[in-house]
């Protein structure tokens, strides 16, 4: 079955990748509230940690179900597989990202010391 790409479907794929961005403030806006703590707090911990960072996106990715079962139910079957594309594009942030910024960091400290080192130097001790 070859599948011809439309406008549609890139609009839904652009759907997808942009939602999780515009609903992880607010997810992050409510866990902050409801922990009583900063939002900014959050916000440098979901950017800078990788292992919170992956489970805040997929968090934000909820979002994108919202879209879905919208547009699934107007039988708008374009939109719908723009979104499943759009939320495929986050798998190497979730699955990947951590891994790698282990690596990174590891790889490159004494070009930017941060008290992430610390911390990683911590556990590894």
């Amino acid at each position: 079955m070859k599948i011809k790409w439309t406008q549609k479907i890139t609009l839904g794929l652009l759907i997808g990748i942009s939602s999780p961005f515009v609903f992880m403030p607010l997810i992050l806006f409510v866990l902050s509230q409801s922990q009583y703590a900063t939002f900014s707090s959050y916000w440098d911990l979901a950017w800078s940690d990788p292992k919170y960072t992956s489970k805040y996106l997929s968090l934000g990715l909820i979002s994108n179900l919202l879209w879905f079962y919208l547009f699934l139910n107007r039988e708008k079957y374009e939109y719908t597989r723009g979104i499943i594309l759009g939320m495929l594009c986050f798998i190497p942030f979730i699955y990947c990202r951590p891994r790698l910024m282990v690596f990174y960091i590891a790889r490159f400290h004494f070009l930017r010391p941060t008290k992430h080192i610390v911390y990683l130097n911590a556990l590894i001790s």
